[in-house]
């Protein structure tokens, strides 16, 4: 129960950018449906590929000039689809290490956890909005350096195509480690440290 609905609300939470919660469900959904594919389980590659597809059909929508945007609904519908199939996929094939599965979700996960120890360090409810998620403070970067605040309609996708490189690399590495649970585990606490340093 914590992690559907810890990783259904931290989708919700990288829904902050113009395509960088759909980007970042379009490679779940795909790094999924090749997990489905290496284990032979063709029900959930059916599901993840047309998933996968069907956010794509809205991403062109959203990004780069976000005529239409997930919304909280849509947010927590796509993060609670995807881990309901990931819950499936090692409960079907237990020799699936469910670090992998961590990487795969890495990005909305560490970004949500990061949330909520900021705010208990800053002695605040957790549920308290706050701007300075990853992606937010990409975007204000760019706006104070290159940029004016007048220009969000260049600093707000420009952040995006700069953010979902970077939550592919976990998603990536999983494609090598999905069958070994030390090194996939190692990986897991490797990349946690690489985004609190960072």
């Amino acid at each position: 129960m914590l992690i559907l609905g810890g990783v259904a609300h931290a989708t919700n939470l990288i829904d902050g950018l113009n395509g960088l919660a759909m980007g970042v469900c379009m490679l779940i959904a795909g790094r999924l449906a090749f997990l489905a594919n290496a284990v032979g389980d063709t029900i959930i590659l059916n599901i993840s590929i047309l998933l996968m597809c069907s956010i794509m059909g809205l991403f062109v929508f959203n990004f780069p000039f976000g005529k239409i945007f997930l919304g909280d609904a849509g947010a927590y519908t796509l993060g609670h689809v995807l881990i309901w199939l990931s819950i499936f996929l090692v409960a079907r094939n237990p020799e699936i290490s469910p670090y992998a599965i961590l990487l795969i979700f890495f990005w909305p996960i560490m970004d949500m956890l990061f949330a909520i120890f900021r705010r208990v360090l800053k002695r605040e409810p957790i549920g308290a909005p706050d701007r300075l998620h990853f992606h937010q403070l990409i975007m204000r970067g760019l706006g104070l350096s290159y940029f004016n605040r007048t220009q969000q309609n260049v600093t707000n996708p420009l952040a995006a195509t700069l953010v979902l490189p970077m939550t592919a690399v976990p998603i990536t590495v999983s494609q090598f480690l999905w069958y070994v649970i030390g090194q996939s585990a190692v990986a897991l606490l490797f990349f946690g440290a690489l985004f609190i340093v960072t």
